[in-house]
């Protein structure tokens, strides 16, 4: 008797479990068993670092970048420099460098005369002379019994500034500056507007050393040649004065601190003009500004009971503007 064939022999054969069955296309995605488990990771062996290529200029930018870091660095360095060392005693390069020329000694005797005698013979009047003859030292006037007598600024302001007295504090310089004629008004030359701006340069410039070189200089008064004639703007004639006028300068060094700490060569130039050049020189507004607004008639008078001498300020004198003048046209 045959026996039946097994109806699972035409059947095609199914693979084990252990061998994997490709999907195709049209299969719908199995489900997966476990829903909330990621993904194992792949080990870091299997992981491929691509590293980038380097910039075919990366090395030139690098050391601009260097360079510029460099130079930001000692830029920073100097202007921390600068700030901590702008003092007088230990200043910046600027400050060191103030001058080409510093006199000896730092004293208001000693050294106020050194001043004097080096700036005074750079100023010259017409023909190669002199200007004037300077002195220098204390603040102090020798009377003729008693001997050096301290003077005692009193300054005046004008009545649209308030008509106070005021009495300026610290030690000061007291410049004489003489024309070696009568009351040390001018022996030769004529007035001009030249004439007095080259004498208030030469004020400033005195007042300028001593505060930056003498110690413990506040104030810095400057006695210029009396004016002995005016000149009558709407005439245009001379007219000479009944008594000839004092004039001064007084500076404090709270006005001119600034110019302290650059070089002298930046507020008055290193040539000294000549009266004819004066007012076309670079510095001729800057000298006007810092030194007109300073100038003052001045009196002598005692104070009561002290050992002492007011030297008194005032704004100049209305005698000098009645007749329309100019103060700078007007000093000889």
């Amino acid at each position: 008797m045959t026996e039946p064939d097994d109806p699972t022999s035409e059947l095609p054969d199914v693979p084990s479990s252990s061998e994997e069955v490709p999907a195709r296309a049209s299969d719908p995605a199995p489900e997966s068993a476990e829903p909330d488990r990621l993904p194992e990771p792949r080990p870091a062996a299997e992981v491929e670092v691509h590293e980038a290529a380097p910039a075919p200029h990366a090395a030139r930018f690098q050391f601009l970048f260097g360079a510029l870091a460099a130079v930001a660095i000692v830029a920073i360095g100097a202007v921390v420099f600068a700030l901590t060392t702008s003092s007088p005693d230990s200043g910046s390069e600027t400050v060191k460098n103030w001058s080409s020329w510093k006199p000896a000694d730092d004293s208001i005797d000693k050294g106020a005369d050194e001043i004097a005698a080096h700036v005074a013979p750079r100023y010259k009047m017409n023909g190669g002379v002199q200007l004037v003859a300077v002195d220098g030292g204390p603040l102090t006037w020798n009377d003729p019994t008693a001997g050096p007598v301290p003077m005692k600024v009193a300054l005046r302001e004008p009545a649209d500034a308030g008509g106070e007295i005021v009495f300026p504090k610290g030690d000061g310089v007291l410049y004489r500056l003489c024309g070696l004629g009568k009351n040390c008004s001018f022996d030769r030359g004529k007035p001009s507007q030249g004439r007095a701006l080259l004498l208030n340069r030469e004020a400033l410039e005195l007042a300028l050393y001593s505060f930056r070189y003498l110690d413990d200089v506040d104030q810095v008064v400057v006695f210029l040649p009396p004016i002995r004639e005016i000149v009558d703007q709407k005439s245009g004639k001379r007219v000479e004065l009944p008594t000839p006028q004092p004039q001064a300068l007084h500076f404090e060094r709270k006005d001119v601190e600034p110019l302290l700490n650059r070089p002298l060569s930046a507020t008055v130039s290193p040539s000294v003009p000549t009266i004819q050049s004066i007012t076309r020189s670079p510095d001729a507004g800057r000298v006007q500004s810092l030194t007109t607004p300073n100038r003052y008639d001045w009196t002598l008078e005692p104070a009561n009971g002290e050992a002492q001498i007011f030297v008194v300020l005032e704004p100049m004198s209305s005698l000098l503007t009645s007749k329309s003048s100019t103060a700078g046209g007007s000093t000889g």
